[in-house]
């Protein structure tokens, strides 16, 4: 039997993408995130040899939702959080995860550009993606991809290293750059659907050139 056929399809996929300084971010996010929301949660790291356990604990005291490191073929279900294992990349077809071998091994890591891109072709309207704190630019090429497939896109303002929101930010494809407790509070009590400036009054910024000068 195929376990694939009874998955669920339907619910929200958040990629929360961080490398450097992300940690308080994440727990920060998850913290708030209802453990019932109906969203499965994916956090990216750039981690290619250090174990994911202490990160997995961490994560673990900040939400009620189960952590789980992804395995291979991994079905994606709501109301859990999955991280990538150290040295793999991440692919998705929307119903399961596709482990593939690391694609740099020398220099700044593309994993997440190779994960959210696969997640826009495969998740019509159902993906959320936050660049949090990080170096360089992973996750800024894979944006415009999300964008046409009706995805959203959140930066962190408040990131510890500044490198990765700002270079999203800069494609001009991010709808909102926020500090981080704000994403967690926005993406839990709001219909993601119907997402306008509006919703989110001050709490967060629509992205211009003013906000990251």
């Amino acid at each position: 039997m195929d376990r694939t056929a009874s998955a669920p399809k339907n619910f929200r996929i958040v990629a929360l993408c961080g490398s450097s300084g992300a940690l308080t971010a994440l727990v920060q996010i998850l913290r708030v995130v209802p453990h019932d929301s109906g969203m499965a949660f994916v956090v990216l790291t750039h981690r290619r040899t250090r174990s994911t356990s202490q990160l997995i604990r961490l994560l673990s005291l900040a939400t009620k939702m189960p952590v789980q490191q992804i395995e291979n073929r991994c079905i994606l279900s709501p109301n859990r959080v999955y991280v990538t294992p150290p040295g793999k990349d991440l692919t998705t077809d929307g119903i399961v995860f596709q482990l593939v071998p690391i694609s740099t091994v020398i220099g700044f890591p593309n994993g997440f550009d190779i994960f959210l891109t696969s997640l826009a072709r495969n998740t019509i309207g159902r993906a959320v993606t936050i660049i949090l704190s990080g170096m360089a630019c992973d996750g800024s090429a894979a944006l415009g991809d999300l964008r046409r497939s009706g995805g959203l896109a959140f930066a962190q303002s408040d990131a510890e290293i500044e490198s990765m929101p700002k270079s999203a930010v800069a494609t001009g494809n991010v709808d909102y750059f926020c500090a981080a407790a704000d994403i967690g509070t926005l993406i839990s009590g709001l219909p993601l659907e119907s997402l306008s400036q509006q919703d989110f009054g001050s709490h967060c910024g629509l992205v211009s050139d003013e906000s990251v000068a």
